[in-house]
């Protein structure tokens, strides 16, 4: 079973989309069809406990049931990507393998970083001086101040690290 964080996506310098699993060094080619599913499999956690914040908020379900939506939605997602999209996909020689640098970029900040700080930093705002509902719309703002403030983190420090 292959999870979103074993893998990563590239271009090489033949210019081929590459998908590589990081334990077994094994890379395979990324179709046109299949960019958006490797996409949204790479993306799978995040997508499947924003679907399930949004249906529960829609839908004013209890707190068990968006954690039994989020794992239900995340196990589809990982299903259909092992079984129907990597076995599909053709398999590369890893010797042929060359990585494309990436060009350097002269802006020195991430814009999709500090708009994940500024909304969790906003929704801070919000929480302390009370102007969440009381009972569940607490724990869902909690939630997403804490899926921001990561996901801002976690997009600045890679931006970082790409930029170095």
């Amino acid at each position: 079973m292959l999870f979103g964080i074993q893998i990563e996506v590239f271009e090489d310098t033949k210019s081929r989309k590459l998908l590589h699993v990081k334990k077994k060094d094994l890379y395979y080619q990324i179709t046109k069809s299949d960019e958006a599913k490797v996409f949204l499999f790479s993306k799978g956690l995040i997508n499947a406990v924003s679907l399930a914040l949004i249906f529960g908020l829609i839908l004013r379900w209890p707190i068990w049931a968006y954690v039994v939506t989020a794992l239900l939605i995340y196990a589809f997602i990982l299903y259909m990507f092992n079984d129907k999209v990597l076995q599909k996909m053709p398999v590369v020689n890893a010797k042929t393998v060359a990585r494309k640098e990436a060009p350097k970029k002269d802006r020195s900040f991430s814009i999709a970083g500090i708009a994940y700080l500024v909304i969790a930093f906003g929704l801070l705002y919000c929480f302390f001086t009370n102007q969440v509902e009381e009972g569940m719309m607490t724990y869902v703002v909690i939630g997403a101040i804490a899926i921001s403030l990561v996901m801002g983190a976690m997009n600045l420090f890679t931006y970082g690290k790409k930029n170095e």
